[in-house]
């Protein structure tokens, strides 16, 4: 079977080149049509194209707003164990082949349980970052083919056009929904984390969800912390509910310990112990309060709350464009006539932003 690739070289992939290739391997897990995963004895060459398009996905899906730290967990009795094949492929340079295997063969293990999952192909890649001396990372594409149409130019009659011809299993250039890159053991206590992972979902009408999925869960088996916004959304829900069950607490005293939560995710860091401290009265109550942030499942007691959430509880709003633009303003200074007015270009299809102000100053 022929793998095509159609893409353009990026200018990102040219500039990015402070991440090389050094080992690529292919293995096809198509659960669907076989019984067993259709492995690769050798290595896949990579020539110039190639790494650019690997190095493409590595950074941009690495540092994918819905990708997240995690680390790895002991799975149950019985099942392979992932982490140990990444490290002793890590490790053990001449075993690159043979545990691309068995990472191969463990999550064809996992999805040949449900045939609803995508058949695809498993790129399996090692890079180093920066020097040369740089340790080696691993790099775990899960790539679902799609079928593609090229032009092919006919004539008839000293006349032409061109005939749409499909082309099947082409890897994706777009974003990917399931990724992993793993770090060295040399690496993971300094970073404070073991890998980074990225699990989405496609929903109907095109729309990712973030998920926790048999990728993450059954095949890279590692832990995801949730993401900033889930954390922030779980402190405010849990922390009201705690406040609502209190019998004691007359109705003014629950009302300013529900403006207390919301205002506290205004500042940089909420500290739930340091609220408890600041709110509530008696020991036993504060005590009351942790174990009960604990037992709904707040998985630090120290956290960043999330931007999002915080818009939503002041009186900014905040906007994000393209190339990490953000813009934080007051809600009632935007629309027509004021300090910012957006409007969408119908012909061009992008949003024209106006921003009105007398100062303005370079930080």
């Amino acid at each position: 079977m022929i793998i095509i690739f159609i893409y353009s070289i990026s200018e990102r992939g040219k500039m990015d080149n402070n991440i090389k290739i050094k080992n690529l391997i292919v293995h096809k897990v198509y659960h669907r049509k076989f019984d067993s995963a259709q492995l690769s004895d050798l290595e896949t060459p990579i020539p110039e194209d190639v790494e650019i398009f690997l190095r493409d996905h590595i950074v941009s899906h690495r540092e994918h707003r819905f990708t997240n730290i995690a680390n790895f967990v002991e799975p149950e009795n019985g099942q392979p164990v992932f982490k140990g094949m990444c490290d002793i492929l890590l490790n053990n340079p001449g075993q690159f082949i043979d545990q691309s295997k068995n990472i191969a063969n463990h999550l064809f293990g996992v999805v040949s349980k449900n045939k609803a999952i995508s058949d695809s192909d498993l790129v399996i890649c090692t890079f180093q970052e920066g020097e040369a001396n740089s340790p080696i990372q691993l790099a775990l594409l899960k790539m679902d083919p799609k079928v593609s149409f090229v032009g092919e130019r006919v004539f008839v009659g000293g006349k032409a056009y061109i005939v749409l011809k499909p082309v099947g299993d082409v890897l994706p250039t777009t974003a990917l929904q399931k990724c992993a890159f793993i770090l060295p053991g040399t690496l993971r206590e300094k970073k404070g984390y073991d890998l980074k992972v990225l699990d989405m979902q496609q929903k109907r009408y095109g729309v990712q969800q973030q998920v926790a999925s048999f990728f993450t869960k059954d095949f890279i088996q590692c832990e995801v912390p949730p993401s900033s916004v889930d954390q922030t959304e779980l402190y405010i829900n849990k922390s009201v509910e705690w406040v609502t069950n209190k019998s004691a607490m007359v109705p003014d005293e629950k009302k300013t310990f529900t403006k207390n939560v919301t205002d506290s995710i205004l500042k940089n860091t909420v500290d739930v112990v340091t609220f408890a401290e600041e709110n509530i009265n008696t020991k036993e109550e504060k005590d009351d309060y942790i174990d009960y942030m604990k037992d709904k499942g707040l998985p630090v007691l120290t956290f960043t709350p999330s931007p999002e959430v915080k818009a939503r509880f002041s009186k900014y709003a905040v906007f994000y464009g393209d190339n990490k633009l953000r813009i934080q303003i007051q809600k009632n200074d935007v629309g027509e006539g004021k300090m910012m007015e957006v409007r969408k270009d119908a012909i061009v299809g992008n949003y024209v932003i106006t921003i009105r102000t007398i100062n303005w100053q370079e930080k």
